[in-house]
């Protein structure tokens, strides 16, 4: 049931409001973006500054598993964009849905399970993980599409 909740709770939330507003919803994409953002880096803080000891203890363990987390992700997203897309746009900005979607599934994953901190610890350096190496990748990316 949390799951469900938290998977279908803010994809409906955020359909009726796309709906609601309609053309208007444009001006206000920025500032929700940005209350999403303090909202994931508040979070992150939150469970880094609970969970300290036990990142500090297996950091190179949790760093090699979401290294290889995030990019089996990416590759699968690259793939997966390459078979099914033939717009280029499409085939540049899919790959990035793979990593983002997974963290999501991840940290529902870890929040279902009461008293496991090592999980916790892992969607903690997963996602930070993710923040340094897939921003950059995917604004690198992105300019040289710009081209």
């Amino acid at each position: 049931q949390q799951a469900l909740l938290g998977l279908l709770l803010p994809l409906v939330l955020g359909m009726a409001v796309g709906r609601i507003l309609g053309d208007r919803g444009g001006r206000w994409k920025g500032a929700v973006r940005a209350v999403g953002l303090v909202a994931v880096a508040s979070a992150l803080a939150s469970v880094v500054a609970e969970q300290i000891v036990a990142i500090n203890a297996q950091i190179a363990d949790l760093l090699q598993a979401a290294l290889a987390f995030s990019l089996a992700a990416l590759a699968v997203g690259v793939v997966v964009a390459r078979i099914v897309s033939t717009s280029a746009s499409d085939r540049r900005a899919l790959p990035w849905a793979f990593p983002a979607r997974n963290v999501a599934v991840a940290a529902l994953i870890a929040s279902g399970m009461a008293g496991s901190s090592a999980m916790v610890s892992f969607i903690a350096v997963l996602f930070a993980t993710q923040l340094v190496l897939l921003v950059p990748i995917a604004l690198w990316v992105g300019s040289r599409a710009r081209r």
